[in-house]
């Protein structure tokens, strides 16, 4: 089953006098049996990647604060144009991930900490005002570019012949409880899909039943899953497969 179709919701943010439409998915995205996924959760979750997409830092705050949240401004260097009205992701990380069981290096973990939009030139620093954050703001933390959250189809089905390893957990916790999120070592190079189900056992003999688990994001060699159901607590280095 899809996700039910919603139209795209518009939001307007004024930044120094200039409106800037911020074109949002829908506020959530429905899966089979009534379950969702938020956008917020969609954009923060991030994913594991080879190389860390900086293309600038937030450099500065006009109040010299060292922390910042939504309706704050900033001052911005970027490697490409900041134009008035661009938007750049604000980057958490990023974080290196270590394979649990083999001790080969994965990636670097990035998550999306909030959005900003460039509003202008001020004092020759060009100046972003934060419309969307999901964590504190913080001075240097890294950009990177924006691009639409894509919607997608949750399909609800258990794909077997794919086996692998939990490599990461949100926040760098120890330990994840049900609706957090998790990071896979298998991604769409070994059939990983948007939608699909794993059961998750834990890493430790007798390898008992610890949850389950659904894929929200994939890239070629990782993915990014969301705790739908957990017995035990889910933990790195605990498998997945059906």
């Amino acid at each position: 089953m899809y996700f039910r179709r919603v139209m795209n919701l518009t939001r307007n943010f004024i930044c120094a006098g200039v409106v800037v439409m911020l074109c949002l998915m829908p506020a959530a995205l429905m899966a089979e049996g009534g379950q969702a996924v938020s956008q917020d959760m969609l954009i923060f979750s991030g994913a594991i990647v080879d190389k860390v997409p900086g293309v600038g830092k937030i450099s500065a705050s006009p109040g010299g604060r060292n922390i910042m949240g939504q309706g704050d401004s900033v001052y911005i260097r970027t490697d490409i144009p900041a134009v008035q009205g661009a938007m750049f992701y604000v980057l958490d990380g990023p974080e290196k991930i270590i394979h649990p069981a083999t001790h080969c290096f994965v990636g670097y973990l990035v998550r999306i900490k909030g959005i900003v939009v460039v509003a202008g030139e001020e004092g020759g620093d060009e100046k972003a005002v934060v419309v969307k954050s999901f964590k504190e703001i913080n001075l240097n933390d890294l950009l990177g570019e924006y691009y639409p959250v894509a919607q997608v189809k949750l399909r609800g089905q258990k794909p077997a012949g794919i086996k692998g390893v939990i490599v990461g957990l949100t926040d760098e916790k120890i330990v994840a409880g049900g609706g957090n999120i998790v990071y896979l070592d298998k991604g769409a190079a070994d059939g990983v899909a948007a939608g699909d189900l794993f059961d998750v056992a834990s890493g430790e003999k007798p390898n008992f039943p610890a949850g389950v688990i659904q894929v929200i994001h994939v890239q070629s060699r990782t993915s990014t899953a969301l705790i739908r159901k957990s017995r035990d607590a889910i933990r790195p280095g605990d498998s997945f497969g059906n």
